[in-house]
């Protein structure tokens, strides 16, 4: 498989797909290619996205899978553009898509049913998730699903991310685009058929607090830990002196740990400091426990590099690799940011594709279910089976 990613911050989409056509020609890397993946910016008009593509690079709708990403990766460079990856199989490497859409229904249609069967039918292939930003149903969707899949008993090589974008124009533009389909609501699949694979979770903050109890929770927030302190009191400890910015708690995220086993299940990022409660980006369960954290660009990318390691022990070389790194750890790397690009770039000598999400989608620590993260980079490391 020969993949090369090219970008473009060209505030003109037409322009901007101009542009990464000449570049792919230019390069002569690749003469053709099979299949197209695309982060495109909120503020593009998306309508006009399956027109152009057709026309500029002469493909149909199907040879082509879309999102939104306030910022995108090519290679090395970020951007707040349009980043593609073009990617041509030579062996017996084969890519196809599976869309659904209904999220903010899912506990009355059948949309998990749909996705588990496929999962199941291609759970020994690698499944990359794509999906929009949902406040509340996404969170909880994603749970579901990991009970789910370790009812079943098996974990079908899902990672991903979920789409970044803002409000533009009345609408909070985190879609995805298949087949003529604007995905508002739902996330799609790209499945990768005969290809061996690596997945790195890349964490880096470290524990600095007693462990809590979160014992008032109410979906994403929590009100109190250990049967009567306010939270809110506690992490408000952290802004002292400072302008109550919640950008700045995104270096101490709290990490809960899982029930029965106790090590660092996930991270989960600061949204907001209400009245009288904290809120976060994804849910908190009632009664976990969890421990506060902080983390700087060098433990980060410390633990970033660590999971290279891991991930080059089990496939060598790759074709390609993807990073899904959460916006607030790009915050949190400050002006080094462009780093952990670097790392995944040099060590496995491949072109990158990735952007900057809204959270992180992969395994568990065994590998037996699938959960929502923050504020880590997820990597996949892929080469195509000669």
């Amino acid at each position: 498989m020969k993949v090369v990613v090219y970008s473009s911050d060209n505030p003109v989409l037409r322009l901007a797909l101009e542009e990464i056509k000449r570049k792919l020609e230019e390069s002569k890397v690749l003469t053709d290619f099979d299949f197209m993946i695309i982060a495109l910016n909120y503020r593009y008009p998306y309508e006009n996205l399956d027109k152009n593509l057709r026309k500029i690079f002469g493909i149909n709708s199907e040879d082509y899978f879309a999102f939104h990403a306030t910022e995108s990766f090519a290679n090395v460079n970020a951007t707040e553009g349009i980043s593609v990856a073009f990617i041509k199989f030579e062996n017996k490497g084969k890519v196809k898509v599976f869309t659904g859409e209904g999220i903010t229904d899912y506990k009355n249609n059948k949309l998990m049913d749909k996705l588990l069967e496929y999962l199941e039918e291609n759970r020994n292939n690698l499944n990359i998730f794509i999906s929009g930003w949902h406040d509340v149903e996404l969170g909880y969707f994603i749970e579901d699903l990991g009970k789910e899949l370790e009812k079943r008993g098996f974990y079908p090589n899902l990672v991903g991310g979920v789409s970044s974008g803002k409000v533009f124009d009345g609408e909070l533009r985190t879609f995805q685009f298949y087949n003529k389909k604007i995905i508002k609501d739902g996330f799609g699949i790209i499945t990768f058929e005969n290809v061996d694979f690596a997945i790195g979770i890349s964490l880096g903050f470290k524990p600095i607090s007693p462990v809590y109890r979160a014992t008032k929770v109410k979906g994403y927030q929590i009100y109190e830990v250990d049967h009567g302190k306010n939270f809110k009191e506690i992490v408000s400890k952290f802004l002292k002196g400072m302008e109550p910015r919640v950008e700045y708690l995104w270096y101490c995220p709290i990490i809960l740990l899982d029930d029965k086993e106790g090590y660092v299940s996930v991270q989960r990022t600061y949204k907001s400091i209400n009245e009288d409660s904290v809120e976060f980006f994804a849910p908190i369960p009632q009664d976990c426990k969890f421990m506060l954290s902080f983390g700087s660009p060098e433990t980060l990318l410390e633990s970033t590099q660590k999971e290279i390691e891991k991930m080059k022990q089990n496939i060598g070389t790759a074709d390609v690799v993807f990073n899904f790194s959460c916006i607030a750890r790009q915050y949190i790397l400050e002006d080094r940011r462009g780093e952990e690009n670097l790392l995944y770039t040099y060590h496995f000598d491949a072109p990158l594709f990735g952007f900057s999400t809204y959270g992180e989608i992969g395994p568990d620590k065994f590998r037996k279910k699938v959960k929502l993260y923050n504020e880590t980079s997820l990597g996949i490391a892929i080469k195509e089976r000669e």
